[in-house]
């Protein structure tokens, strides 16, 4: 069994008194509700959770056989476990960003760092550098390839769903909204940046078009773009106040707006719907959830697209 980081379940192991074999995941092992002790013991079957569980313990997790090398550092499960045991999550990433759970034991350790530094490049390659050029390349619109560097996060965290879109995690950790590790921090950073400024250039764009044509006051446009940075700040830094969960773009053109929040829950609702009708087939059903999203975000680019021609 693969964990969420890469590691590999131990085949026997023990969460305080309780014994598991078959590398199997499990579920419970937290305090209960309100840090009560031993209200929460683990279990393989979710329907067997104690009521008392706190909400993280749904997720499933594991002892990691790779000691010290994979997985999270083993204080805190519940209590129960040795200081210097590691373990991880089970369940991909995706469904902790949903559920808003987190382990809050420090940075996790992957199995194969590498994998996702290049993911992360290969992913700039294609998304930020070689789609926009061919978009400018057809279109002859340096605009259209900014309305899609905008949305590189929809993007990333699409294709970073569940295990990624082939099942390679290369892509797994772009754009978690809970960033645990440097990479993480440093991979959304990067990204963000790049849809910020691409919008930052479609907003200061189409506001000296309209200065040409309409004389717009220059003032104004200081104003829109101000505006626009608070906006998108807000949205990162105080997101209970904003009630929205994750950047919301489009907020000073009138185009269809969207955020990462919204992407990963529809993201779910479609692996969910799919999982209904086919059970046994995890990876297909996830390849169908990033490739139906991913349809999606690109009608979403051409509508506006289409918008900004109007501008």
């Amino acid at each position: 069994m693969k964990t969420i980081h890469g590691c590999r379940c131990k085949k026997n192991y023990k969460v305080g008194k309780w014994a598991f074999d078959n590398g199997v995941c499990v579920y419970g092992g937290n305090d209960g509700a309100g840090g009560k002790k031993g209200t929460c013991p683990p279990v393989r079957d979710r329907k067997n959770l104690s009521k008392e569980c706190i909400k993280d313990a749904y997720r499933p997790r594991c002892i990691v056989e790779e000691q010290g090398k994979c997985g999270y550092r083993g204080v805190n499960w519940g209590g129960v476990l040795d200081k210097d045991e590691n373990w991880d999550y089970c369940e991909d990433s995706a469904h902790a960003q949903l559920y808003g759970t987190n382990a809050g034991v420090g940075s996790p350790k992957y199995k194969n760092p590498r994998k996702h530094i290049i993911g992360l490049v290969i992913f700039i390659c294609l998304f930020a550098v070689f789609f926009p050029f061919i978009i400018y390349y057809i279109s002859k619109n340096i605009l259209f390839s900014f309305v899609w560097t905008a949305n590189l996060p929809l993007f990333a965290t699409a294709i970073g769903f569940h295990n990624g879109l082939f099942g390679s995690r290369y892509f797994s950790f772009l754009y978690r909204e809970i960033q645990e590790t440097l990479f993480e921090k440093i991979s959304h950073f990067i990204l963000f940046f790049i849809s910020l400024f691409s919008l930052l250039f479609i907003v200061l764009n189409t506001s000296f078009n309209n200065y040409k044509k309409n004389k717009l006051n220059l003032v104004k446009i200081g104003i829109i773009v101000l505006v626009y940075f608070v906006t998108i700040n807000m949205h990162i830094n105080i997101p209970k106040i904003m009630n929205t969960g994750g950047e919301t773009y489009g907020q000073i053109l009138p185009n269809i707006s969207i955020n990462v929040s919204q992407i990963r829950h529809f993201l779910r609702y479609i692996y969910i719907t799919n999982t209904k009708s086919h059970p046994h087939s995890p990876r297909s059903n996830t390849r169908k959830s990033i490739i139906i999203t991913l349809l999606i975000i690109i009608m979403l680019i051409a509508i506006e697209s289409a918008f900004l021609l109007k501008m």
